[in-house]
């Protein structure tokens, strides 16, 4: 067929590499356990087979081999820039040449003594023990058996397709067989993904229902959230619409207006948060918790020891508690977690790679940008939240929920992107950007707020339309600040100044229940032992209850310096720390 069809036989053999790839994907996003968008898929798919197209007419008339040898090139540095902002682009390079020739000088050697069905046999042989024998510390969940199987029957499927479309470049008559055969099996992929997600990732309820009677519990922790670039807090861009919606003009609803975190990144902080202790008391620090280190047998991660967790004395008082995370650093370490009924990781979007996505990135960053990592977006860690709320219409639940949409790179999607001047690429800042490039980088972490907030929004009208809002305890905080060349430093985790340590705390009772303006700043230890007071009738750790008008603490911080020395962060990072606030003063050693 090569001779009498140069062009169709290339274009089937690429076709049916594109198309099988595709289906990897596919069948790697169910082993992850990823919600994928077939949009998203079927869009990558299109721009795939445009960068094909030129692809064909300059090796096409020298056969297959030389086709997918060139595409082997794409596909390589495609993997090790996408996506922006470009990385390491001489070393995929490099690699693609490298792999390009090694499978042009295979498939040149194959070619005059196997049948091309047979090629396709050796060809998608390799890919399918590839993909089975995916070494399971790469996991980044723990795995239910049926996800598996079906994730294996995807790639089965796959693999015939590939053996099927390439014995079809034998067919002269019908050389259209072969990438028809490939899109099909991509198409049933597709299909296969975005039918009835919900019945195929089974909502995980609680166990039990609660024995509790208390009103339910609802805390919001919106990581990596700078309490002074909220219009909330008088911030001049209007970042937060539905927070003052829901919160600022609420009967009832106390803002604190000087609120600290204990620590200046997420792992100690919510340490804190779920043990009523500092970092230096509950162990998590920077040498210990910064890392996660691969186990052979699953997911990794550093772990602490906490001994009196809150979720394990609210389960005590017969509450039911369920923490649904996005942060995978956070759900990453061992026995933050402990105590609760549920602890699961919000589900990731599907991420894609090749030349396809690539391409997507270039040409339409803000389309599916929410797919640019594998980070769960509010959305995602909404509908988890109010799944397990079906089971707590009577009270007695506590449910935490972690929201990662404010962290790095920064880069809102349509319509939010572009509302405060952001970049086009996602951002990351660093030390060495300058002030116009950092003024750039704000914009377009403001613009990730705001679409934070109108998510939480939509969150808070969903549980009034269902009777739920008033008649629950919300808590409403971040766990840390960020920072944008402030105090020589960028990110977060490398000083404690305000702009990493004061973060958001708003509190709205339920219907009926008044609470005192403190007129003392507060601390993050002060919603731990308000939950707890709120459950089991005391306070836990060495917070106040933010109920009791006398009450009073010392708000503190600590920070132990970041163990290894990074110079686009700042000048602040290797430096242990601590502040001490109280009334107007703060204490910085």
């Amino acid at each position: 067929m090569s001779e009498e069809h140069p062009w169709k036989a290339s274009a089937a053999a690429l076709a049916v590499c594109i198309a099988t790839a595709q289906a990897f994907d596919v069948a790697r996003a169910w082993i992850r356990g990823e919600h994928a968008e077939p949009w998203h898929i079927l869009l990558v798919l299109g721009l795939s087979a445009l960068v094909a197209l030129p692809v064909i007419a300059i090796a096409g008339r020298r056969g297959p081999s030389m086709v997918l040898a060139f595409w082997m090139v794409l596909e390589s540095v495609a993997f090790t820039m996408n996506p922006p902002p470009f990385q390491k682009p001489l070393w995929g390079l490099a690699l693609g040449l490298a792999c390009a020739g090694g499978v042009l000088f295979l498939l040149r050697r194959l070619e005059g003594r196997l049948r091309p069905g047979w090629l396709g046999v050796c060809v998608g042989a390799g890919i399918f023990l590839g993909f089975v024998f995916v070494p399971a510390a790469t996991r980044t969940e723990v795995l239910r058996a049926d996800e598996e199987l079906r994730a294996l029957a995807a790639t089965c499927g796959a693999f015939l397709a590939t053996v099927g479309a390439f014995s079809g470049l034998l067919r002269t008559r019908r050389p259209a067989a072969a990438p028809l055969a490939g899109l099909l099996a991509c198409g049933l992929a597709v299909a296969w993904t975005s039918v009835d997600a919900a019945a195929r990732v089974p909502p995980r309820h609680f166990a039990a229902p609660p024995t509790a009677t208390g009103p339910n519990i609802l805390l919001l922790v919106l990581d990596t959230v700078r309490a002074d670039h909220l219009s909330l807090y008088g911030y001049e861009r209007k970042t937060t619409p539905q927070l003052e919606k829901w919160l600022a003009f609420e009967h009832g609803v106390v803002v604190y207006s000087r609120a600290y975190s204990t620590s200046n990144w997420t792992r100690p902080a919510h340490a804190s948060l779920f043990s009523g202790q500092l970092p230096s008391e509950h162990g998590c620090r920077e040498d210990n918790c910064a890392a996660i280190q691969a186990e052979p047998d699953g997911p990794g991660g550093s772990e602490i020891v906490l001994d009196d967790t809150l979720a394990g004395r609210l389960s005590a008082a017969g509450y039911r508690s369920a923490g649904v995370i996005a942060n995978l650093f956070l759900v990453a370490l061992h026995g933050v977690g402990e105590g609760f009924d549920v602890w699961k990781r919000a589900r990731p979007p599907m991420t894609l790679s090749g030349v396809g996505e690539f391409a997507r990135c270039l040409a339409l960053p803000r389309v599916f940008s929410q797919q640019r990592a594998s980070l769960p977006s509010a959305a995602s860690v909404n509908l988890d939240v109010l799944e397990l709320l079906e089971d707590c219409t009577g009270g007695g639940c506590f449910i935490v929920a972690n929201y990662i949409d404010a962290h790095e790179p920064y880069f809102a999607s349509h319509p939010y992107s572009g509302t405060f001047g952001g970049d086009r690429a996602p951002m990351v800042p660093s030390r060495e950007h300058p002030s116009e490039v950092q003024q750039r980088i704000a914009a377009a972490y403001d613009e990730e707020i705001l679409e934070l907030d109108a998510h939480i929004g939509r969150l808070l009208g969903d549980l009034e339309r269902r009777g739920l809002l008033d008649d629950m305890w919300l808590f409403v905080m971040s766990d840390h600040g960020e920072s944008f060349g402030e105090h020589q430093s960028v990110r977060h985790g490398t000083n404690v100044y305000d702009d990493q340590v004061r973060i958001l705390l708003a509190v709205r009772p339920p219907r009926g229940v008044t609470l005192p303006t403190p007129l003392t700043p507060v601390g993050l230890l002060d919603v731990t032992a308000t939950i707890s007071a709120i459950a089991t009738g005391s306070p836990m750790g060495q917070g106040r209850d933010l109920r009791d008008p006398d009450a009073t603490s010392l708000v503190q911080v600590e920070f132990f310096g970041w163990p290894t020395p990074d110079a686009r962060l700042g000048g602040y990072d290797l430096l242990p720390s601590r502040v001490v606030v109280r009334d107007s003063y703060k204490l910085l050693e």
